[in-house]
């Protein structure tokens, strides 16, 4: 659920911060809630950008800093969300003050960025783009994070999370989990909520998965009708290639009525037909498969995820394959079955 505090009665970042401590303590002594926290981005919400520099490396002179997301998310995040640290600690309540400011990364930062370090105990920096880098304190990596995605499409990217306590917004959202139903706990979270301010509303309140369905929406349409654009594809392909098949496979009639005659037996002619198919097949196959491949990572809906390709690019070659294989021996067997004299004056 969403929360903003009005300008008009909380005008500074401490008044924030302490509003936030006070609904926090609060939201946590209710019975039936396991924990609950607070985040400027929710999952799948995205994050603020920010240049990144990491203590040890100067950035050459004309080098564009790395930007990556920045969370900025109060005690118990992780916990709330059910997951658990690969490494390091969550966020204490000191964090974020001074001598103590500290960062959360997620697993693909520490891939991205530091790759052969342990992530842990190392500094950075970061800072928005009309911020100069050295006003920005240096953070301590004390966590690092399993990946949660805040981007709706394409894969993880690096996250940076620092605590609401450092960085507190005027509009949060709340994230509870809870042990009773939904609408049992929010009547009480709003009464909480009241307490502290009678003028403050609660608004967007929802499941966590009903907002990540949310967010996915516009994946979903698009993903449901490119699969019908491909499934159409894939029919006119078979149907083009049956027939084109089963035509020249019927264009051989007399042929094979010619070799029926001189004796070739019926496995034979059936292999024959087969064969020319499955070389055809075969050329189209080595010139298309190459090609998608270098096509296909390209188009702005393709896939990000390898065993997705692994599995659908077979199941399409399979189709084709059956597809050849059913166009040139049905005609092909129904030719070997006719009289040799009624093949040859077949036109």
């Amino acid at each position: 659920m969403r929360l903003t505090l009005p300008v008009q009665t909380y005008e500074t970042p401490e008044q924030w911060a302490a509003f936030y401590q006070r609904l926090d303590e609060r939201l946590n002594a209710i019975q039936g809630i396991a924990s609950v926290t607070m985040t400027d981005n929710r999952p799948g919400g995205g994050g603020v950008a920010r240049q990144l520099v990491i203590d040890g490396r100067s950035p050459a002179a004309g080098d564009k800093l790395p930007r990556v997301p920045v969370v900025t998310v109060g005690l118990r995040y992780f916990d709330t969300l059910g997951l658990r640290l690969v490494r390091g600690r969550s966020f204490l309540a000191n964090d974020g003050t001074t001598g103590q400011e500290a960062a959360i990364v997620n697993e693909p930062f520490v891939s991205t960025y530091l790759p052969h370090k342990t992530a842990l105990g190392q500094r950075i920096r970061l800072a928005s783009e009309d911020e100069p880098m050295t006003s920005a304190p240096w953070l301590t990596i004390v966590g690092v994070s399993p990946t949660v995605s805040q981007n709706t499409d394409g894969p993880p990217q690096p996250v940076v999370y620092v605590p609401l306590r450092s960085e507190p917004t005027r509009s949060v959202t709340l994230v509870v989990r809870t042990e009773t139903a939904l609408e049992t706990v929010v009547p009480r979270l709003r009464q909480e909520v009241r307490a502290l301010d009678p003028d403050l509303p609660l608004f967007q309140v929802q499941m966590l998965d009903e907002w990540l369905a949310f967010t996915r929406w516009p994946q979903r349409v698009f993903g449901i009708m490119f699969t019908i654009f491909a499934g159409v594809a894939l029919l006119l392909s078979a149907v083009g290639l049956y027939a084109l098949t089963a035509y020249s496979v019927t264009q051989r009639t007399h042929e094979i009525g010619v070799r029926m005659a001189l004796g070739a037996p019926p496995r034979q002619v059936r292999w024959l037909v087969v064969r020319q198919a499955v070389v055809q097949l075969a050329i189209g196959l080595a010139l298309g498969l190459p090609a998608a491949a270098i096509v296909g990572p390209l188009l702005p809906f393709a896939s990000h995820e390898p065993v997705t390709a692994a599995s659908v690019v077979p199941a399409l070659v399979l189709v084709l394959v059956l597809v050849s294989l059913a166009a040139s021996l049905w005609p092909a067997r129904r030719a070997t079955r006719l009289d040799p004299v009624e093949a040859l004056r077949h036109e």
